[in-house]
């Protein structure tokens, strides 16, 4: 199984594809693909992040944030 993240139309969707031999027929192969719409679990995850790293009164990074990006660079 082979799984990813697929952005297209400006949504992002969760993409699972398997295949196998078909239990049908012989020597035919199947494909199942499904995909779920993950654009505002995205959204949320990025929601979270900024405000676990930024002061919701002045909108800047907090101490935490601020000292791990000072230390990178």
């Amino acid at each position: 199984m082979n799984q990813k993240v697929l952005e297209m139309f400006g949504r992002r969707y969760d993409e699972v594809i398997g295949k196998g031999d078909s239990q049908f027929s012989h020597n035919s192969k199947v494909l199942i693909g499904f995909s779920t719409d993950i654009t505002e679990r995205y959204e949320l995850k990025e929601s979270y992040q900024q405000q676990a790293n930024t002061d919701a009164l002045t909108g800047l990074f907090d101490r935490r944030c601020f000292f791990e990006n000072a230390d990178r660079g």
